[in-house]
């Protein structure tokens, strides 16, 4: 049995197309998932924008932003 995590990481990074989308429609239009799962990923604290931890779906991502989601 392995004791490594299963969870994944992925990180995206802003281009200056995505500038000033709201978080949850960068991290849907990035990935292949919903705006609902997108929203709920950020609800739980799995979305991080430059190392902070968003809760706020409406916040909005500058070009360079990086952002993580925990998948």
């Amino acid at each position: 049995m392995s004791d490594a995590p299963t969870d994944t990481t992925t990180r995206l990074l802003v281009g200056p197309r995505r500038l000033g989308e709201r978080v949850d429609v960068f991290v849907a239009g990035s990935t292949d998932l919903s705006r609902r799962a997108a929203r709920k990923l950020i609800a739980d604290g799995l979305v991080k924008r430059n190392g902070t931890v968003l809760r706020v779906q409406s916040r909005t991502v500058e070009a360079g932003d990086v952002v993580d989601v925990l998948l």
